[in-house]
């Protein structure tokens, strides 16, 4: 998981084929519980990028994203990214490792 420090790097992502963008809240416990969830799922897909903004630290870049694709910011929350576009997105305690998974499977 690599995380996001500026917006030239944030706008990369935007871009990207597939990517997963992930919001996160260093002093929520839900978003604790969501980190775990991502850290499972990025052992069983280390093929997709993960990319993570601290909501607290990084306030701006949050809400860049939250503007850019048209979805009202929550934390911790989680955008599939794909072609560029917002494929899927939950927050809270619908961030899992398996509805990741569902998420990136072929339709």
């Amino acid at each position: 998981m690599e995380r996001i420090t500026d917006e030239q790097v944030l706008e990369s992502v935007f871009k990207s084929e597939l990517a997963i963008l992930f919001k996160h809240s260093t002093i929520c416990p839900s978003s604790g519980v969501a980190m775990e969830e991502m850290e499972n799922f990025a052992k069983d897909h280390p093929e997709v990028p993960i990319y993570v903004i601290d909501v607290r630290r990084q306030r701006s870049l949050s809400q860049k994203a939250a503007a850019f694709f048209g979805i009202e910011h929550e934390s911790p929350q989680v955008i599939v990214i794909r072609n560029g576009l917002p494929a899927w997105n939950t927050s809270h305690f619908g961030i899992t490792a398996a509805k990741l998974s569902n998420a990136l499977s072929p339709s």
